[in-house]
This record gives C-alpha cells, structure tokens and sequence, in this order.
C-alpha cells in the first residue's frame, strides 16, 4: 500500500480566514502521517499573510498561484 507523500490543499475560492481556517490546518497537520507534506495553493495575499502571521508557513508550504489549474504534476502524485 503506498503512502501520502503530499496534500494540496486548494484554497483558490477563500477570501477571508480566521482563527476557524488555521486551527483547521493545524489539525490536518496534526492527523497526516510524518513526512506527508502539505501545500496550500491558490492563497488569496489577506490568506496568505494570516498564515504568515499565524506561523503556519513554518510546517506548511504556501505555494505561490500555479500557472496552470491542475498545479505542478510532482505535488499531484501522491502514490509516488
């Protein structure tokens, strides 16, 4: 069985986050097995600035807008 390398989460339609949005993404971290990254993509700047803030840049990856809707196809795979 292979394992989670990389969650995408998309946050393309979120113009506003609160304490609500982190502590969400805090758990998620929490409960994702070691080693699985997880990439928030499509951050609106206030988001992105919250999460900075919030130091969540720290064991998060906040990517920058992708060029193309589906993102970079490595962050896609999680089987490999």
């Amino acid at each position: 069985m292979s394992e989670l390398r990389c969650l995408t989460v998309d946050l393309r339609d979120v113009s506003f986050m609160d304490s609500t949005g982190v502590a969400f993404l805090v758990s998620l971290r929490r409960h994702m097995p070691a080693g699985t990254e997880i990439v928030v993509a499509h951050a609106a700047p206030i988001v992105h600035r919250v999460l900075e803030l919030c130091g969540m840049d720290t064991v998060l990856d906040l990517a920058e807008a992708w060029d193309t809707p589906a993102g970079p196809p490595d962050r896609l795979d999680a089987t490999g």
